[in-house]
Protein backbone atom coordinates (compact mmCIF):
# COMPACT_ATOMS: atom_id res chain seq x y z
CA UNK A 1 0.00 0.00 0.00
CA UNK A 2 1.39 3.70 -0.74
CA UNK A 3 -0.28 6.71 0.58
CA UNK A 4 0.84 10.21 -0.70
CA UNK A 5 0.24 13.15 1.19
CA UNK A 6 1.18 16.77 1.36
CA UNK A 7 3.68 18.44 3.54
CA UNK A 8 2.84 18.58 7.27
CA UNK A 9 0.54 15.49 7.12
CA UNK A 10 2.42 12.43 7.39
CA UNK A 11 0.93 11.64 11.38
CA UNK A 12 -2.08 11.64 9.50
CA UNK A 13 -0.98 9.61 6.60
CA UNK A 14 0.04 6.79 8.90
CA UNK A 15 -3.36 6.82 10.40
CA UNK A 16 -4.92 6.51 6.93
CA UNK A 17 -2.64 3.94 5.87
CA UNK A 18 -3.62 1.95 9.31
CA UNK A 19 -7.24 2.25 8.95
CA UNK A 20 -7.17 1.04 5.12
CA UNK A 21 -5.18 -2.09 5.84
CA UNK A 22 -7.59 -2.75 8.51
CA UNK A 23 -10.54 -2.57 5.86
CA UNK A 24 -8.59 -3.98 3.58
CA UNK A 25 -8.43 -6.93 6.18
CA UNK A 26 -12.05 -7.00 7.83
CA UNK A 27 -13.49 -6.25 4.31
CA UNK A 28 -11.21 -9.68 3.08
CA UNK A 29 -12.44 -11.63 5.81
CA UNK A 30 -16.45 -10.66 5.14
CA UNK A 31 -16.68 -10.22 1.49
CA UNK A 32 -14.15 -12.35 -0.12
CA UNK A 33 -10.20 -11.63 -1.71
CA UNK A 34 -9.88 -7.80 -2.58
CA UNK A 35 -9.51 -7.38 -6.06
CA UNK A 36 -6.48 -5.37 -5.68
CA UNK A 37 -2.56 -6.18 -5.64
CA UNK A 38 -1.57 -3.06 -4.50
CA UNK A 39 -3.93 -0.01 -2.81
CA UNK A 40 -2.78 3.70 -3.33
CA UNK A 41 -4.23 6.42 -1.94
CA UNK A 42 -3.55 9.63 -2.52
CA UNK A 43 -3.88 13.11 -0.67
CA UNK A 44 -5.84 15.77 -3.24
CA UNK A 45 -7.27 19.36 -2.44
CA UNK A 46 -10.78 18.25 -3.69
CA UNK A 47 -14.41 19.21 -3.04
CA UNK A 48 -15.20 15.88 -2.27
CA UNK A 49 -14.30 13.52 1.26
CA UNK A 50 -13.37 11.17 -0.99
CA UNK A 51 -12.77 9.71 -4.59
CA UNK A 52 -12.89 5.85 -5.74
CA UNK A 53 -11.40 4.16 -8.70
CA UNK A 54 -9.81 1.04 -9.32
CA UNK A 55 -6.95 0.30 -6.65
CA UNK A 56 -6.69 4.34 -6.12
CA UNK A 57 -8.66 6.20 -3.96
CA UNK A 58 -8.36 10.25 -3.53
CA UNK A 59 -9.05 11.57 -0.04
CA UNK A 60 -9.29 15.59 0.78
CA UNK A 61 -7.15 17.63 2.85
CA UNK A 62 -10.01 19.27 4.75
CA UNK A 63 -12.29 15.96 5.30
CA UNK A 64 -9.43 13.47 6.01
CA UNK A 65 -6.16 15.00 6.46
CA UNK A 66 -7.52 18.06 8.63
CA UNK A 67 -10.67 16.37 9.28
CA UNK A 68 -12.18 14.67 12.90
CA UNK A 69 -10.58 11.39 13.38
CA UNK A 70 -13.45 9.17 13.00
CA UNK A 71 -15.18 11.00 9.83
CA UNK A 72 -11.69 10.34 8.53
CA UNK A 73 -11.72 6.87 9.14
CA UNK A 74 -15.20 6.47 8.00
CA UNK A 75 -14.26 7.95 4.53
CA UNK A 76 -11.16 6.07 4.45
CA UNK A 77 -13.32 2.32 5.13
CA UNK A 78 -15.98 3.76 2.50
CA UNK A 79 -14.01 4.33 0.08
CA UNK A 80 -11.87 0.91 0.79
CA UNK A 81 -15.25 -0.43 0.33
CA UNK A 82 -15.94 0.65 -2.93
CA UNK A 83 -13.40 -1.90 -4.09
CA UNK A 84 -15.90 -4.59 -3.88
CA UNK A 85 -18.81 -2.70 -4.62
CA UNK A 86 -17.94 -0.89 -7.95
CA UNK A 87 -14.95 -2.47 -8.84
CA UNK A 88 -14.95 -6.21 -7.99
CA UNK A 89 -18.79 -6.15 -8.70
CA UNK A 90 -19.64 -3.79 -11.09
CA UNK A 91 -22.79 -1.18 -11.41
CA UNK A 92 -24.11 1.68 -13.19
CA UNK A 93 -23.19 4.65 -11.45
CA UNK A 94 -25.92 6.92 -13.15
CA UNK A 95 -28.74 4.79 -13.42
CA UNK A 96 -28.21 2.34 -10.26
CA UNK A 97 -25.89 4.76 -8.32
CA UNK A 98 -27.65 2.87 -4.95
CA UNK A 99 -25.99 -0.32 -5.39
CA UNK A 100 -22.68 1.21 -5.03
CA UNK A 101 -23.00 3.98 -2.67
CA UNK A 102 -25.47 2.45 -0.37
CA UNK A 103 -23.36 -0.65 -0.36
CA UNK A 104 -20.36 1.44 0.62
CA UNK A 105 -22.08 3.01 3.32
CA UNK A 106 -23.71 0.56 5.24
CA UNK A 107 -20.49 -1.18 4.81
CA UNK A 108 -18.56 1.44 6.42
CA UNK A 109 -20.89 0.75 9.52
CA UNK A 110 -20.00 -2.75 9.14
CA UNK A 111 -16.01 -1.95 9.13
CA UNK A 112 -16.57 -0.40 12.80
CA UNK A 113 -18.84 -3.14 14.09
CA UNK A 114 -16.08 -5.93 13.14
CA UNK A 115 -13.56 -3.64 14.14
CA UNK A 116 -14.86 -2.21 17.29
CA UNK A 117 -18.02 -4.12 18.75
CA UNK A 118 -21.70 -3.10 18.67
CA UNK A 119 -20.80 0.28 20.63
CA UNK A 120 -19.08 1.49 18.16
CA UNK A 121 -21.62 0.18 15.23
CA UNK A 122 -24.05 2.20 16.81
CA UNK A 123 -22.36 5.22 17.06
CA UNK A 124 -21.21 4.83 13.38
CA UNK A 125 -24.94 4.51 12.78
CA UNK A 126 -26.23 7.28 14.91
CA UNK A 127 -23.73 9.94 13.36
CA UNK A 128 -23.04 9.28 9.79
CA UNK A 129 -26.58 7.25 8.25
CA UNK A 130 -29.35 8.32 11.26
CA UNK A 131 -28.66 11.90 12.46
CA UNK A 132 -27.94 13.45 8.74
CA UNK A 133 -31.45 11.69 7.36
CA UNK A 134 -33.40 12.41 9.75
CA UNK A 135 -31.69 16.51 9.92
CA UNK A 136 -32.69 16.40 6.29
CA UNK A 137 -36.55 15.12 6.74
CA UNK A 138 -36.93 17.32 9.47
CA UNK A 139 -35.52 20.61 6.84
CA UNK A 140 -38.86 19.36 4.79
CA UNK A 141 -36.46 17.36 2.73
CA UNK A 142 -38.58 14.82 0.96
CA UNK A 143 -38.35 11.03 1.57
CA UNK A 144 -37.71 10.09 -1.90
CA UNK A 145 -36.44 6.35 -2.93
CA UNK A 146 -32.79 4.96 -3.27
CA UNK A 147 -33.01 3.68 -6.51
CA UNK A 148 -33.80 6.28 -8.66
CA UNK A 149 -31.35 7.75 -11.25
CA UNK A 150 -28.83 10.04 -10.58
CA UNK A 151 -29.95 12.66 -12.67
CA UNK A 152 -34.07 12.20 -11.24
CA UNK A 153 -32.95 13.61 -7.64
CA UNK A 154 -33.73 17.72 -7.53
CA UNK A 155 -30.54 18.35 -5.40
CA UNK A 156 -26.81 16.99 -4.27
CA UNK A 157 -28.62 16.86 -0.82
CA UNK A 158 -31.89 14.74 -1.98
CA UNK A 159 -29.31 12.76 -4.08
CA UNK A 160 -26.59 12.28 -1.08
CA UNK A 161 -29.64 11.56 1.79
CA UNK A 162 -31.55 8.85 -0.09
CA UNK A 163 -28.97 7.29 -2.41
CA UNK A 164 -26.53 6.80 0.70
CA UNK A 165 -28.04 7.24 3.97
CA UNK A 166 -32.11 5.48 3.46
CA UNK A 167 -30.00 2.57 1.39
CA UNK A 168 -27.57 1.91 3.97
CA UNK A 169 -30.50 1.94 6.68
CA UNK A 170 -32.62 0.08 4.95
CA UNK A 171 -30.12 -2.44 4.90
CA UNK A 172 -29.22 -1.73 8.59
CA UNK A 173 -32.62 -3.04 9.03
CA UNK A 174 -32.75 -5.85 7.11
CA UNK A 175 -29.29 -7.03 8.77
CA UNK A 176 -31.28 -6.51 12.27
CA UNK A 177 -33.87 -8.51 11.13
CA UNK A 178 -31.93 -11.77 9.63
CA UNK A 179 -28.79 -11.14 11.73
CA UNK A 180 -26.16 -9.06 10.48
CA UNK A 181 -23.65 -12.34 9.71
CA UNK A 182 -26.18 -13.72 7.75
CA UNK A 183 -26.37 -10.77 5.81
CA UNK A 184 -23.02 -10.17 5.41
CA UNK A 185 -22.36 -14.18 3.99
CA UNK A 186 -25.20 -12.82 1.70
CA UNK A 187 -22.98 -10.22 0.55
CA UNK A 188 -20.16 -12.55 0.18
CA UNK A 189 -22.22 -14.68 -2.17
CA UNK A 190 -22.88 -11.66 -4.29
CA UNK A 191 -19.45 -10.82 -4.47
CA UNK A 192 -18.32 -14.18 -5.68
CA UNK A 193 -21.38 -14.89 -7.92
CA UNK A 194 -20.82 -11.43 -9.75
CA UNK A 195 -16.87 -10.49 -9.01
CA UNK A 196 -15.35 -9.15 -12.59
CA UNK A 197 -18.79 -8.49 -13.85
CA UNK A 198 -21.74 -5.98 -13.87
CA UNK A 199 -24.83 -6.79 -11.91
CA UNK A 200 -27.71 -4.86 -12.13
CA UNK A 201 -30.75 -4.93 -9.01
CA UNK A 202 -32.60 -7.64 -10.19
CA UNK A 203 -29.29 -9.42 -9.73
CA UNK A 204 -28.66 -8.62 -6.39
CA UNK A 205 -31.96 -9.00 -5.07
CA UNK A 206 -31.92 -12.40 -6.01
CA UNK A 207 -28.77 -13.37 -4.33
CA UNK A 208 -30.05 -12.00 -1.61
CA UNK A 209 -33.07 -13.89 -1.30
CA UNK A 210 -31.79 -17.28 -2.25
CA UNK A 211 -29.97 -16.54 1.39
CA UNK A 212 -32.76 -14.34 3.12
CA UNK A 213 -36.09 -15.35 1.82
CA UNK A 214 -38.82 -12.91 0.86
CA UNK A 215 -38.01 -10.57 3.45
CA UNK A 216 -35.56 -8.54 0.61
CA UNK A 217 -38.72 -7.82 -1.32
CA UNK A 218 -39.96 -5.74 1.56
CA UNK A 219 -36.64 -3.75 1.71
CA UNK A 220 -36.89 -3.38 -2.70
CA UNK A 221 -40.16 -2.15 -2.48
CA UNK A 222 -40.42 -0.03 0.85
CA UNK A 223 -37.08 1.93 1.09
CA UNK A 224 -35.32 0.78 -2.62
CA UNK A 225 -38.73 1.75 -4.83
CA UNK A 226 -40.55 3.04 -2.04
CA UNK A 227 -40.87 6.18 -0.65
CA UNK A 228 -41.71 7.70 2.43
CA UNK A 229 -40.97 6.99 5.99
CA UNK A 230 -43.26 4.95 8.76
CA UNK A 231 -45.27 6.60 11.82
CA UNK A 232 -45.18 4.30 14.23
CA UNK A 233 -47.29 4.69 17.50
CA UNK A 234 -48.77 2.75 20.06
CA UNK A 235 -52.54 2.88 19.36
CA UNK A 236 -53.55 0.14 22.07
CA UNK A 237 -51.59 -1.71 25.41
CA UNK A 238 -52.56 -4.51 26.83
CA UNK A 239 -51.82 -6.03 29.89
CA UNK A 240 -52.30 -10.04 31.02
CA UNK A 241 -50.95 -12.98 32.56
CA UNK A 242 -46.77 -12.84 31.78
CA UNK A 243 -48.13 -10.90 28.12
CA UNK A 244 -47.75 -7.22 26.92
CA UNK A 245 -49.78 -6.67 24.08
CA UNK A 246 -48.54 -3.63 22.14
CA UNK A 247 -51.14 -2.42 19.16
CA UNK A 248 -48.67 -0.64 16.44
CA UNK A 249 -50.28 2.07 14.00
CA UNK A 250 -48.86 4.38 11.80
CA UNK A 251 -47.26 2.28 9.42
CA UNK A 252 -49.31 2.83 6.43
CA UNK A 253 -47.91 0.61 3.83
CA UNK A 254 -44.93 -0.09 5.35
CA UNK A 255 -43.91 -4.14 6.99
CA UNK A 256 -40.78 -3.18 9.54
CA UNK A 257 -38.99 -4.60 12.04
CA UNK A 258 -39.79 -3.35 15.07
CA UNK A 259 -37.99 -4.12 18.49
CA UNK A 260 -40.66 -3.23 21.30
CA UNK A 261 -39.15 -3.45 24.77
CA UNK A 262 -41.27 -3.77 28.30
CA UNK A 263 -39.13 -2.31 31.45
CA UNK A 264 -40.43 -4.37 34.43
CA UNK A 265 -39.43 -4.50 38.06
CA UNK A 266 -37.33 -7.52 37.47
CA UNK A 267 -35.41 -6.61 34.23
CA UNK A 268 -36.26 -5.50 30.35
CA UNK A 269 -37.78 -7.78 27.81
CA UNK A 270 -37.98 -7.78 24.20
CA UNK A 271 -39.50 -8.83 21.42
CA UNK A 272 -38.57 -7.99 17.19
CA UNK A 273 -40.87 -9.01 15.16
CA UNK A 274 -41.86 -7.94 11.11
CA UNK A 275 -44.88 -5.63 11.95
CA UNK A 276 -47.71 -4.46 9.58
CA UNK A 277 -50.68 -1.47 10.36
CA UNK A 278 -52.78 -2.61 13.20
CA UNK A 279 -50.59 -5.32 14.30
CA UNK A 280 -50.50 -6.58 18.33
CA UNK A 281 -46.76 -7.34 19.33
CA UNK A 282 -46.84 -9.97 22.16
CA UNK A 283 -44.06 -9.64 24.55
CA UNK A 284 -43.85 -12.32 27.37
CA UNK A 285 -42.76 -11.04 30.60
CA UNK A 286 -42.04 -13.06 33.97
CA UNK A 287 -44.93 -13.55 36.19
CA UNK A 288 -44.59 -11.05 39.31
CA UNK A 289 -42.87 -8.81 37.13
CA UNK A 290 -45.00 -4.86 37.53
CA UNK A 291 -44.74 -3.42 33.18
CA UNK A 292 -43.05 -0.21 34.07
CA UNK A 293 -42.58 1.23 30.32
CA UNK A 294 -42.81 0.15 27.43
CA UNK A 295 -40.90 1.19 24.84
CA UNK A 296 -40.73 1.41 20.73
CA UNK A 297 -37.81 0.90 18.80
CA UNK A 298 -35.34 1.26 21.88
CA UNK A 299 -32.31 1.07 19.42
CA UNK A 300 -33.48 3.38 16.80
CA UNK A 301 -33.49 1.02 14.15
CA UNK A 302 -36.53 2.13 12.20
CA UNK A 303 -36.38 5.94 10.45
CA UNK A 304 -38.13 8.54 12.58
CA UNK A 305 -37.02 11.47 14.69
CA UNK A 306 -37.42 11.34 18.58
CA UNK A 307 -40.32 11.96 20.96
CA UNK A 308 -41.03 12.21 24.56
CA UNK A 309 -43.06 10.10 26.73
CA UNK A 310 -46.52 9.68 26.27
CA UNK A 311 -49.48 7.54 28.51
CA UNK A 312 -51.67 5.19 27.05
CA UNK A 313 -55.27 6.60 28.17
CA UNK A 314 -58.37 4.66 27.58
CA UNK A 315 -59.35 2.68 24.54
CA UNK A 316 -59.45 4.95 21.25
CA UNK A 317 -58.30 7.99 22.88
CA UNK A 318 -54.99 8.08 21.31
CA UNK A 319 -52.43 9.15 23.28
CA UNK A 320 -50.73 12.44 24.26
CA UNK A 321 -47.62 13.71 26.01
CA UNK A 322 -46.37 13.86 29.47
CA UNK A 323 -42.85 14.96 31.16
CA UNK A 324 -40.97 14.63 34.21
CA UNK A 325 -42.96 13.85 37.32
CA UNK A 326 -46.49 14.13 35.89
CA UNK A 327 -45.05 11.30 33.68
CA UNK A 328 -44.53 9.29 37.06
CA UNK A 329 -47.82 9.96 38.50
CA UNK A 330 -49.69 8.93 35.24
CA UNK A 331 -47.72 5.86 35.42
CA UNK A 332 -48.76 5.28 38.75
CA UNK A 333 -52.42 5.97 38.05
CA UNK A 334 -52.25 4.30 34.66
CA UNK A 335 -49.72 1.34 35.70
CA UNK A 336 -48.11 1.78 32.51
CA UNK A 337 -46.85 4.60 30.38
CA UNK A 338 -45.17 3.76 26.39
CA UNK A 339 -42.41 5.33 24.91
CA UNK A 340 -43.47 6.13 21.62
CA UNK A 341 -41.57 8.53 18.62
CA UNK A 342 -44.54 9.62 15.94
CA UNK A 343 -47.68 10.67 18.18
CA UNK A 344 -48.24 14.14 16.69
CA UNK A 345 -45.76 14.65 15.20
CA UNK A 346 -45.98 16.38 11.77
CA UNK A 347 -46.23 14.68 8.23
CA UNK A 348 -42.59 13.86 7.18
CA UNK A 349 -44.16 12.88 3.81
CA UNK A 350 -45.59 15.71 1.82
CA UNK A 351 -46.98 14.48 -1.46
CA UNK A 352 -48.03 11.33 -0.69
CA UNK A 353 -51.86 10.54 -1.62
CA UNK A 354 -53.14 9.19 1.75
CA UNK A 355 -55.19 6.46 -0.56
CA UNK A 356 -51.51 5.12 -1.46
CA UNK A 357 -49.93 2.85 0.75
CA UNK A 358 -46.87 4.48 2.10
CA UNK A 359 -43.68 3.13 0.16
CA UNK A 360 -45.67 2.43 -2.51
CA UNK A 361 -47.49 5.96 -3.45
CA UNK A 362 -46.33 8.03 -6.85
CA UNK A 363 -43.76 10.66 -6.28
CA UNK A 364 -45.00 14.15 -6.07
CA UNK A 365 -45.19 15.99 -8.97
Amino acid sequence: MLVYYLPGHWERAAEVAAWARSALNVFTEAFGPCPCEELKIAEVRGWFAGMEYPCFIMISSADVMEGDEKTAEMVVAHEVAHQWWYYLVGSDPWEDPWMDEALATYSELLYFWLSYGEEKYREALRRFVAEPYMSYLEGHGEALPSGLSAGEYPDEESYFMSVYNRGAWAFHMLGEAVGRERLVSAFRDYAKEYGGREAGPSDLREVLKESLGEVVDRLFDQWIYGWGVPEPYASDVTVGEGVIEVEVRGLGGFEIPLRVTVETTCGNFTSLEWVREGDAVRIRVKEGCEPALVVLDPLDDVPGPQGGPVTVKSEGEGCSAVTGSVSLLAATVLGILIWKKWCGRRDLNPGLERSAPRGLGRLPS
